[in-house]
């Protein structure tokens, strides 16, 4: 009995673990790291891909933030250079400090979990998913097709002029979290996440680790992802 219970366990696991969420991070290229489950950049300048798994809304508006990672005191000031996302430029002035969505009524307690990224300083891009935009739908953390297509948007990143000890870490949300009144199926999960490129350990890790997990999630999980195609 220990032993169907174990195997149905498994079974279970196994299919959550490729199940496809109804909002996914990604970047083409990028490497996936499942000690964070977190997909990494693997240049400075790349194409960071929101994806929607479902019924599209036009009038939905989503959100992509834009976080200093490791997550910093407010006070100093960290000295971080720029990036840019989006076609905007991001010096620490024009960031928000806190934890997102910014429309919460105190900016350092927003609505997401905190998951080893927050409070830091961070920006916010709203956008809509459009209805000619889709794509084959896929696992971005498998690179497992899903069947039928996805609706995606992509935004392009470039941190060449980022202080080297930080990356910036991505968040994907609707408009439901900033009412304080949502579900799962409002945000990406944080195993769908996405970051550039870095030379800190995200989220607890050693260095020689990472690097290791890096370089096995280059030659066993590197995926050649579907070329996006318009409907």
């Amino acid at each position: 009995m220990k032993t169907i219970i174990k195997l149905l366990l498994l079974l279970a696991l196994a299919n959550f673990a490729q199940a496809i969420p109804t909002l996914q991070l990604d970047i083409p290229g990028g490497v996936y790291n499942p000690t964070d489950e977190t997909t990494y950049a693997t240049s400075p300048t790349f194409t960071l891909r929101a994806l929607l798994d479902g019924t599209l809304d036009p009038t939905r508006v989503y959100y992509v933030s834009a976080a200093l990672s490791p997550a910093v005191n407010q006070t100093p000031a960290p000295t971080m250079g720029t990036f840019s996302f989006g076609g905007l430029t991001y010096n620490l002035a024009s960031l928000t400090y806190g934890t997102p969505p910014i429309s919460v009524p105190d900016p350092s307690s927003g609505n997401l979990a905190s998951h080893g990224q927050y409070p830091t300083y961070y920006a916010e891009v709203g956008f809509n998913f459009i209805t000619s935009q889709t794509m084959p739908g896929y696992n971005a953390a498998t690179g497992s097709p899903s069947g039928g297509i996805v609706h995606y948007y992509d935004f392009a990143v470039d941190v060449t002029n980022l202080a080297p000890s930080y990356q910036v870490h991505f968040d994907l949300y609707n408009d439901a979290i900033k009412k304080g009144s949502w579900t799962v199926d409002d945000f990406a999960p944080f195993s769908h996440d996405a970051s550039s490129n870095g030379t800190h350990v995200p989220e607890g890790g050693s260095t020689m680790t990472l690097l290791g997990l890096a370089l096995l999630s280059a030659a066993a999980l590197r995926r050649v992802l579907p070329a996006a195609r318009v409907a």
